[in-house]
This record gives structure tokens, C-alpha cells and sequence, in this order.
């Protein structure tokens, strides 16, 4: 059984929030490209900051990488410059900026002598990059496949809010590891849901 919680109204109460910003960029003469750019950029900061143990900043950083993907499409439809190739290169980005974001996270784990948080980190690397992978593949082969808990902006709201709970005295690391290893456990979940979404599904001409 799919596991299913309000998204699609958490998305439409976030735009609605947004919704000024959303406004100011489609006015902007920023090309949805560089907004896409500037999200990775804020990644590897994150990244950095992840590294030095700075997770507040680390935090941060990622918050505002969350906003440009999720207004760089928008504003690209908005502004009629949607194309298939800014979709690769929006996608594409997004999983170089988690690579720098998890790399930052390992290297201070280990710098710290936690191997298992290393481990829960590569094998949550792993699993985000097999939910972007299986929807990508499932839509490429004709199949909607957008099923799953863990998407990318559950990780990157899971990743914020355990930056925040770091900064609690005594127990804010524990929490925040605790957060890392949910992330890779319905990372994972969120994988074998689709691949089982898309056996079960009826062929719809893919190759």
C-alpha cells in the first residue's frame, strides 16, 4: 500500500506563501537557467558549511537552494521559456547539488570517527539518487511515476529541520543523525515503492 499524506496540498499552500517572490522573479530578468545555477551554488555552500560542523549555516544555505528549485521551473512556464533542456539541466543540477550537500555531511562525519553515520549517509546518498533515477527512467519509458514519501523537497525539509535540531544542547546531533537515518531508510522505501509501482502498472508502449 502506497503511503499517502497531503503534498499536493503542502505544495499549493507553500506557492501561495511564496507567492510574491514567485511574482518578482517571473518580473526579473533572471533566465530560469541561472536560477537553477544559483541553487547548486547554494548547495555546495551547504556543503561547505555541512563539513565545518556549521549546521545552522549549513541549514541556511540549503533553505535558499530549496527556493530556487522551487521557483526555477515555475518561472520558466510562467515566463514561456519552458524547454526539455532546461528540465535536464534543472534535473542534473539538483543531483550534483545533493552530492555536495551529503559529501559535506561525510567528510565531517568522519573527521568526527562516526563510520556508521558515514555509512547511513552513502547509503541515503545512494537511495536519493534512486528516487530521482527510477522516476526519471519510468517517465522516460512512458510511465507517470511520481509515487514515494521521500521526493527531493521532503529531503531537503528533513535536512533543514535537522540542522535546526542540532543546534538543541546535549541532544542535537543525536536528533540530527536520527534525521540522516530517516532520510536513508524511506529514501529506500520510496525506491522499492516505485520499482514495485511500475511492475504493477500495465505497459503503456515503453521499450
Amino acid at each position: 500500500m502506497n503511503i499517502r499524506y497531503p503534498r499536493e496540498e503542502l505544495r499549493a499552500w507553500f506557492y501561495n506563501k511564496f507567492k510574491p517572490l514567485e511574482k518578482a522573479l517571473t518580473k526579473s530578468n533572471l533566465n530560469p537557467d541561472l536560477i537553477s545555477l544559483l541553487g547548486l551554488i547554494f548547495c555546495i555552500i551547504s556543503g561547505f558549511f555541512y563539513g565545518k560542523g556549521l549546521f545552522l549555516l549549513g541549514g541556511l544555505s540549503l533553505a535558499l537552494a530549496g527556493l530556487c528549485d522551487a521557483f526555477d521551473g515555475t518561472v520558466a512556464r510562467n515566463r514561456g521559456k519552458a524547454s526539455p533542456k532546461g528540465a535536464f539541466l534543472d534535473s542534473t543540477l539538483d543531483r550534483i547539488g545533493e552530492i555536495a550537500i551529503f559529501g559535506g555531511l561525510s567528510y565531517y562525519f568522519a573527521l568526527s570517527r562516526k563510520p556508521f553515520i558515514v555509512l547511513i549517509l552513502a547509503l541515503g546518498l545512494g537511495a536519493s539518487l534512486m528516487v530521482s533515477y527510477t522516476r526519471a527512467r519510468a517517465e522516460g519509458l512512458g510511465f507517470d511515476c511520481k509515487v514515494g514519501l521521500m521526493q527531493r523537497p521532503e529531503r531537503i525539509s528533513l535536512l533543514i529541520g535537522g540542522s535546526l535540531l542540532s543546534w538543541i544542547p546535549y541532544v542535537g546531533l543525536y536528533l540530527f543523525e536520527f534525521v540522516l537515518m530517516v532520510i536513508a531508510i524511506l529514501g529506500g522505501f520510496t525506491t522499492f515503492e516505485r520499482m514495485r509501482y511500475i511492475l504493477k502498472s500495465k505497459d503503456q508502449g515503453g521499450v
